[in-house]
């Protein structure tokens, strides 16, 4: 049974107790029939999907009412609690303090979640938060706490695991009512302000009246929700097989769009994960090149069979095994070269969408159309980082100069607005700004947008061929539907709308005339914008964005062989370990100071990939021992150890549940890139027998084998980062030689230029004649080291087995490609 049913289930059940008495209430002017809530919220969220929803104009608060009473978010360092601190509701942190009130007064919770650039928390604070009636009915009734999901995880996905379980869906807003012992009542997301006080009312009610019922039934919940996190299914017995790539890379052809790219009509997110997965089935389940069947002994078939999932039942002669499984190849040729189509037609159609910042480079959330044309326009750390990644994988297997240069302008974009004096990088910019300087109300994508008019007075003479190339119409482009504010009328949200050749010719320039004339008028436009009223930062350090970003900054300084890349990612690693990590502990947030909030599961396992990467761009020794003490501590403090897998965060006495992340979404599953995280830190030990590091990354893969096995599209970046690299095996790649010396580097060049997704690279320095303390033990590094070499060499070894030292660039690619 998968999570899907099990949620199915849980609302049924869920339905027939809570939901009875909570959902007897009709919001006003509904015409719903059954549960009124049920239904509304439904109606709200398909609304939102839709993109059209159905809320009034946002209304302007009233300055007077609130101007002299700051509450107590105030003292708080976060962004998104700032917001707030001006708001007429009594609003607690999430803290002790709020929850001994509540029980001392026996009265139920009010827990509102968001995040500081989302557009639609900004609107139910503009309607209700702000909002003098409101704030009267929600102080005197119930104990209010405000939390940032992007500093407490872990509060967030305990209460929207309740919220999706219940409806099937969540998103933020999160609103939820709790009992005075944090026991959920009832949650969703959005709600307008008469439905929002008419809810309140009636949960007052009900706890005045029925709180002992309220308060069992919130038990049961937690204890369906625990049973649904720690379900494992011991039916399944082989873990790595060929079962879930197969399938996955299956389910991808099938919901691809083959003309816009992306795996979905509308919205379209930007999922990297997904890409990801199909990069490396293009690389790693690519047959071998040159294979000689005929040389092949009959054992060997019926593993190549499995691999290419050929047939082989009742086949006994070796010339039909060849010929099933010239067939097999065939097909899966087909197949990796179809993985790496999608993939581009995917990367192309964003570059050129108005999802990508044109003008001030970086990209946006996600489109809320089929074409990535109308964006949400906040713009988030985590998707510069993952964006930055494949464009950057891309380009190392294409050489299309489209993904290095989309690449680059996503760097330029996070050392320009997302990039702390200390090295740190920030978590996001809004997608709400003030139109200009006098303006008093944010209008979404207000930085970002341009009108006819506007182009006409910048440009001048070149103001007609930019309009034809990024689609600029003189009453604006964009869809009626896809505004329903009107905030975006008459403005237009620059994208490709032509070929650059076909634009030269229709304007008779040359291809490179047509190329100057966008750029300068992309650079008077940048220059314009900049006088615009920018929108607001959340300047927040987050260790697990930082790590995202920073492994991408090491990536990327490989494939391009750009050093300044891993200096960036050095000067981000150094203020973590200076700043973030106290006596010993890594911590999560920082923001005038850390805040108190130790590091969530994402936080270690971002932060120790990104380390795994820096080193093998930069071989600090240092790196790696952090790398190895930071996965310990993440085992002492997260792994179940009953079950497998990581829990989101350590043991909260006030939360009595606690959830394990094991889907990809926005950012890949914690869970998944800690399995890659322990894959690549066992084949650093160059060990001879299994290490405890690969060990535990089965236990992991087995704990979530329901969905790895038989629902992949869940987890693609554990497929791809996981299954497939211990299908085909991981190799050590080991660089030999002295640090500073010429052919040392000439290797080194070679070694990172090539995109290396089943393997780990390593140096021994053999002028210092010593190994990283957490990989002394290596009797096969040993024997490295102890050979006396008076320039470099390498040695790709695999399963226990080294190839002759390669002292060529030629050699070390043509081996490279074979063990690929």
């Amino acid at each position: 049974m998968n999570k899907l049913s099990i949620f199915s289930q849980f609302s049924a059940s869920y339905t027939t107790s809570i939901k009875r008495t909570i959902l007897s209430y009709r919001p006003i002017n509904s015409q719903a029939s059954g549960h009124p809530i049920k239904a509304y919220s439904r109606s709200v969220c398909k609304s939102r999907n839709n993109n059209q929803p159905h809320w009034g104009e946002i209304k302007s608060f009233s300055a007077t009412s609130i101007a002299n009473m700051p509450n107590r978010l105030q003292y708080s360092k976060n962004p998104y609690l700032l917001q707030h601190k001006d708001n007429p509701v009594d609003w607690y942190e999430w803290c002790e303090e709020a929850f001994a009130k509540a029980q001392k007064e026996n009265k139920c919770i009010f827990l509102s979640v968001g995040y500081s650039t989302c557009h639609w928390c900004h609107v139910m604070e503009h309607e209700t938060f702000e909002d003098d009636e409101a704030a009267k009915v929600v102080n005197e009734s119930f104990v209010n706490i405000k939390v940032d999901r992007e500093e407490r995880p872990d509060v967030d996905k305990v209460y929207m695991a309740f919220v999706t379980a219940s409806h099937g869906h969540g998103g933020w807003p999160m609103s939820v009512w709790l009992t005075p012992n944090l026991k959920p009542i009832y949650g969703a997301t959005y709600f307008q302000k008469e439905d929002f006080l008419h809810l309140c009312k009636r949960v007052k009610e009900l706890w005045d009246t029925e709180g002992r019922e309220l308060e069992k039934q919130g038990e049961d919940v937690f204890n369906q929700l625990e049973k649904l996190n720690n379900q494992k299914d011991t039916r399944i017995a082989r873990i790595v097989t060929w079962s879930a790539p197969k399938t996955l890379f299956t389910h991808f052809t099938k919901t691809f769009d083959p003309k816009n790219g992306g795996f979905s009509s509308q919205p379209k997110f930007p999922t990297v994960s997904q890409l990801i997965f199909l990069l490396r089935y293009h690389v790693l389940a690519k047959p071998p090149p040159n294979l000689d069947l005929s040389s092949l002994r009959m054992a060997t078939f019926k593993s190549f069979a499995e691999k290419f999932d050929v047939n082989v039942l009742g086949i006994t002669e070796k010339s039909e095994f060849i010929q099933a499984l010239e067939k097999g190849i065939a097909a899966r040729s087909t197949e990796t070269q179809r993985a790496l189509q999608m993939v581009e037609l995917t990367l192309q159609k964003m570059a050129h969408g108005g999802i990508h910042d044109h003008v001030g480079f970086g990209f946006h959330r996600y489109s809320t159309d089929d074409h990535w044309h109308v964006p949400h326009f906040e713009k988030m750390l985590y998707d510069q980082a993952q964006l930055l990644q494949i464009y950057a994988e891309a380009y190392s297997i294409t050489k299309n100069p489209l993904y290095k240069d989309t690449a680059y302008d996503i760097l330029k974009y996070v050392d320009s607005n997302l990039t702390s004096p200390q090295g740190g990088f920030y978590c996001a910019e809004d997608a709400d700004s003030l139109p200009n300087a006098t303006a008093t109300h944010r209008k979404e994508g207000a930085f970002a947008v341009w009108t006819s008019a506007e182009i006409n007075e910048s440009l001048h003479l070149d103001a007609a061929l930019f309009s034809h190339y990024y689609g600029v119409k003189e009453q604006g482009n964009c869809p009626p539907d896809k505004d329903p504010h009107g905030e975006l009328k008459s403005q237009n949200i620059l994208y490709v709308a032509d070929s650059i050749e076909s634009t030269a010719a229709r304007f008779g320039k040359s291809v490179e005339e047509a190329k100057e004339i966008l750029q300068k008028c992309l650079s008077i436009l940048a220059s314009r914008r900049r006088t615009r009223p920018p929108p607001r930062l959340d300047d927040k350090i987050l260790v697990a964005w930082n790590g995202l970003y920073i492994g991408a900054l090491a990536r990327a300084s490989q494939l391009f062989s750009d050093t300044t890349l891993s200096d960036r990612a050095l000067r981000a690693i150094d203020f973590i370990r200076s700043v973030m990590i106290v006596d010993g502990v890594l911590m999560r947030s920082y923001r005038d100071g850390l805040s108190n909030v130790k590091a969530c599961v994402d936080d270690y396992a971002y932060f120790i990939q990104a380390l795994l990467d820096t080193y093998e761009a930069t071989f600090d020794d240092k790196l790696l021992e952090l790398a190895y003490q930071l996965q310990d501590q993440q085992d002492q403090k997260l792994w179940d150890s009953d079950v497998g897998g990581y829990y989101n965060a350590e043991t909260d006495p006030n939360l009595s549940l606690r959830m394990k992340d094991d889907q990809d979404g926005a950012e890949p599953s914690p869970n998944s890139v800690s399995g890659w995280n322990l894959i690549r830190l066992d084949a650093f030990r160059v060990a001879e027998s299994e290490t405890i590091y690969k060990k535990k990354a089965i236990t992991l893969m087995r704990a979530f084998a329901q969905n790895l096995v038989r629902f992949p599209q869940a987890m693609p970046y554990l497929v791809g980062n996981g299954i497939l690299p211990l299908l085909v095996g991981m190799k050590e790649v080991i660089l030999h030689g002295a640090k500073n010396h010429p052919e040392t580097h000439k290797l080194g060049l070679v070694l990172r230029c090539q995109l290396g997704m089943d393997r780990i690279l390593l140096f021994v320095n053999s002028e210092s004649r010593s190994l990283p303390a957490v990989v002394k033990d290596s009797s096969t590094l040993k024997s490295i080291m102890d050979k006396k070499e008076s320039g470099a060499e390498v040695y790709v070894c695999a399963n226990h087995v080294c190839s002759m030292p390669l002292r060529s660039e030629e050699a070390v690619i043509e081996v490279l490609s074979r063990n690929i």
